[in-house]
């Protein structure tokens, strides 16, 4: 049940936070705001998640990770319901901001205790099968939210988002292992600084924390603009931008289940170099404006070669400080949600002035170059097995 328990957690965290990007457009109409503004409420949601990162990651490591986990997943119910029952548009964003917030404290802390029990020849493979949980979560909220908004309003869609992560909860409060005693020395900012530098002075950190904002952001930025540019170009709404999300979810679900064979017969630095490939074809091909059924495909292969790049770095992280594990996946997450934050914001301001074909071209050349030249890094540095 412990495997299972953290399934299902990954699983509510992403529901929770990723449900809302197919909606754009009826929130907007609901709330009589643009949808460029409506688009926001993903950066009012993964901003704070990515503050409350420098100080999640030192508190799991001195307190214990579980304690963490599980005041994180009752947090984020009681947001979840909050952005339901919003009565006005500013209430949303705050409701968005809290929900944020308190998912910040549990994927990077749960990949940081996978990292704790998982010994180092089977990690890749146990983060990518937890990722996998996000990824259905991905999915489903995507492809369910876009076809129950027409029918119970995206208000109640958001309502079972909530009774999804109190399942969660409910579940490690019962399953998730006690956690260890507290350490006697205090708790320090002075510490949780010192921590970072220790692991900021491994020469991989770098590569792994300055790619992770660039192919974050360009990947999950474009995502509130889906329904938008489809209903610009007479190829669908709400309910297609779903499926599309759904189908970068899909394909990043497939690549944890090739990945046994891929780590026999590639190096990590060629997975990423590949994986960069991928994206940058698939956004190409989906700036043509193809019907939307072809663009699921494009962005499920987009899906398989982001996640090709991400779980590579993912696996750096780990290993980048045995003692502050739970400081070096906040990191990385403060990183990650960071990107997400600035990406709406960037394709807010690039698609108005070269288009969304334009965007779409430069984000391509922007993940080829982050996949091929990081991959080339990590290879002239040496494969770590």
């Amino acid at each position: 049940m412990l495997f299972f328990t953290f399934l299902l957690c990954g699983f509510a965290s992403a529901v929770a936070n990723r449900t809302l990007d197919p909606l754009t457009l009826a929130i907007a109409q609901d709330f009589n705001v643009t949808a460029a503004t409506a688009a926001l409420l993903a950066s009012a949601s993964f901003l704070p998640y990515a503050l409350v990162q420098p100080v999640l990651g030192p508190i799991g490591d001195h307190f214990g990770k579980v304690r963490v986990i599980k005041l994180a997943l009752a947090c984020t119910v009681i947001a979840t319901f909050a952005t339901a029952l919003a009565p006005v548009f500013a209430a949303l964003i705050l409701a968005r901001v809290a929900a944020g917030a308190a998912a910040g404290g549990i994927i990077p802390v749960m990949q940081a205790l996978i990292g704790d029990l998982v010994k180092p020849a089977e990690r890749q493979l146990t983060i990518a099968r937890f990722n996998m949980s996000m990824i259905i979560g991905q999915m489903l909220g995507a492809a369910f939210a876009g076809m129950l908004e027409a029918w119970i309003g995206w208000r109640m869609v958001m309502a079972l988002c909530g009774c999804v992560t109190l399942a969660a909860v409910i579940m490690a409060f019962s399953f998730l292992p006690a956690p260890p005693p507290r350490r006697e020395s205090r708790f320090s900012i002075a510490g949780a600084i010192s921590n970072y530098r220790t692991i900021l002075r491994n020469p991989r950190s770098w590569a792994c924390y300055i790619t992770t904002p660039v192919i974050g952001g360009l990947t999950f930025g474009l995502l509130p603009f889906i329904a938008p540019i489809l209903d610009a170009q007479k190829n669908g709404g709400t309910r297609e931008a779903g499926f599309i999300i759904a189908g970068l979810a899909g394909g990043s679900l497939i690549m944890p289940l090739v990945l046994p064979y891929m780590l026999r017969t590639l190096s990590r630095p060629i997975m990423m170099a590949l994986g960069g490939l991928l994206t940058c074809i698939s956004l190409i091909l989906f700036a043509q404006g193809w019907h939307w059924s072809v663009m699921i495909a494009l962005f499920a292969v987009y899906g398989f070669g982001f996640f090709m790049v991400q779980n590579c770095i993912q696996y750096e992280v780990s290993e980048l400080s045995q003692d502050f594990r739970g400081s070096a996946y906040s990191l990385h997450a403060f990183c990650f949600f960071m990107g997400q934050f600035a990406g709406p914001l960037a394709y807010g301001k690039l698609i108005p002035a070269l288009g969304a074909p334009g965007a779409m071209y430069i984000a391509a050349a922007m993940m080829a170059a982050a996949g091929s030249l990081v991959g080339l890094y990590f290879a002239r540095m040496g494969h770590k097995a």
